[in-house]
């Protein structure tokens, strides 16, 4: 790109200041050029400012054919790598030894920088004010984004972020800082910094759970718990947002059943859910339930003792045969007869 800069009369270099002609940020390579005559010569150098030195910089000659017009001059490319104020100083010498002198300021910028400061976890979806970005060597600044939320002012540092649904959604959203250079031709690389912003809000985590009453104390997160109810335990995570955990606990009470049985003494052993029971008392048994409990039995075993009497009777041989509960009897001896009692 040339850059073409106006003539200053030799005589009136001295008491002008040199006018900018030219704005750049380090790192710019740029072509000057001064248009002449056949049989010019020219002299470059540079004024460095900052160093108050003069040194001379190389150039070449062009020609350019226009078909009815020849334009003839001098150019020099120069790298700019070192911000500072820098004249350029060209002397041309005619054919016949007329000599001119052109000096133009060239304006030479440090590149942009960015910050937008480090990355946030949040525990809330509440508007977020940014406070760790900067900028300098910049002309203007501005924010972009990668989800849908909203600034409060995309031209300014330290901006309030709105979130939008997407970025609650996605659970984080990335934010860029764009700095602009202070040439503001083309020739400075925009500095370009962001921050993501990850969104991690309390939650809470529900559980419901069925126990035996038996079981009690139930041990949950290293609390333990004697009855039914409703209890709550947080947990932080590891971007420092509480979860709030939450149990509703049930409990199946016992079931407890007593069943009294009266037996005859005679009958024992009494047998009862596989056990054999040799004498009247309480017994117990547990089973399983349906839902997994246990279930207590109870028996009270009570027993009628066998009830004996015994009968003397004397008769006459002549009346033989003795009718007992409807038994004949032909003879004198001892005989016996059983009868079921009222209780069985």
């Amino acid at each position: 790109m040339y850059i073409v800069f106006f003539l200053m009369i030799a005589t009136n270099l001295l008491a002008q200041e040199s006018y900018v002609i030219d704005s750049v940020c380090v790192g710019t390579e740029r072509t000057y050029g001064r248009d002449g005559e056949e049989g010019y010569t020219y002299h470059w150098e540079i004024i460095d400012h900052q160093l108050n030195d003069t040194f001379p910089v190389a150039s070449v000659p062009f020609e350019v054919d226009l078909g009815t017009d020849t334009i003839y001059g001098s150019e020099s490319t120069i790298l700019w790598d070192t911000d500072g104020d820098y004249d350029i100083r060209v002397y041309v010498t005619s054919e016949h030894g007329c000599d001119t002198v052109q000096q133009g300021m060239v304006r030479v910028f440090p590149l942009p920088e960015a910050r937008a400061g480090d990355d946030v976890v949040l525990c809330s979806f509440d508007d977020y004010t940014l406070f760790g970005d900067t900028a300098w060597n910049h002309s203007q600044i501005y924010w972009g984004r990668t989800g849908d939320g909203t600034f409060s002012n995309e031209y300014s540092l330290h901006p309030t972020y709105t979130f939008g649904p997407n970025d609650i959604l996605n659970g984080e959203v990335t934010l860029f800082i764009t700095a602009e250079g202070l040439a503001d031709n083309g020739t400075c690389i925009p500095a370009v910094d962001s921050v993501t912003i990850k969104l991690l809000p309390q939650i809470e985590i529900r559980e419901q759970l069925t126990v035996c009453e038996s079981s009690l104390p139930y041990n949950w997160n290293g609390v333990e718990i004697f009855a039914a109810g409703t209890y709550s335990d947080s947990l932080t995570s590891a971007g420092g947002c509480d979860s709030i955990l939450v149990l509703e606990l049930f409990t199946v009470p016992e079931f407890r059943d007593t069943v009294f049985e009266t037996v005859c003494e005679s009958s024992l052993p009494y047998k009862w859910n596989g056990m054999d029971i040799a004498s009247a008392g309480t017994y117990t048994d547990s089973m399983t339930s349906v839902s997994g409990c246990d279930s207590i039995l109870v028996l009270e075993l009570f027993t009628v003792p066998e009830f004996r009497d015994t009968i003397f009777e004397t008769v006459c041989e002549s009346s033989l045969p003795y009718n007992w509960n409807g038994i004949d009897i032909a003879s004198a001896g001892t005989y016996m007869d059983s009868l079921t009692s009222a209780g069985g």
